[in-house]
């Protein structure tokens, strides 16, 4: 069974709450398609995703393109989403899915810390 997303909609932002403690290929896979459902059914393109309980990611380095198309195929493409997640997570493989989706017309960063997450969705709102 999938551990479940919850979402929260915000004026700003939808917020997407996971559980997990560790995020292999599949699990991003499904993560991120259930994102798009949700930005698709609710017309939004500012995602906060709230992964704070990941402890770690099992994606390998060679995988993050591939996840990065797929979000395009999706519907991801064209949004903004911040990963809210803990500081050793921002790391060399998450500044590498913040270039691909970046050359793919969509942007994703990774903060540590929820307040400069949400301030960077609102001014890419206004973008």
């Amino acid at each position: 069974m999938s551990k479940s997303i919850e979402f929260s909609k915000f004026d700003d932002y939808l917020l997407a709450t996971i559980a997990d403690t560790v995020i292999t290929v599949k699990r991003a896979q499904e993560i991120l398609t259930r994102i798009g459902v949700e930005c698709s059914s609710l017309n939004c393109k500012i995602v906060l995703l709230d992964e704070k309980t990941v402890k770690t990611r099992e994606v390998p380095s060679h995988e993050i393109m591939k996840l990065s198309h797929e979000m395009e195929k999706l519907g991801l493409d064209k949004i903004y989403m911040a990963f809210w997640c803990q500081p050793q997570l921002i790391n060399r493989d998450s500044d590498l899915l913040s270039l691909f989706t970046y050359k793919n017309e969509y942007v994703v960063q990774h903060f540590s810390e929820k307040e400069e997450a949400i301030a960077w969705l609102k001014t890419q709102r206004n973008s």
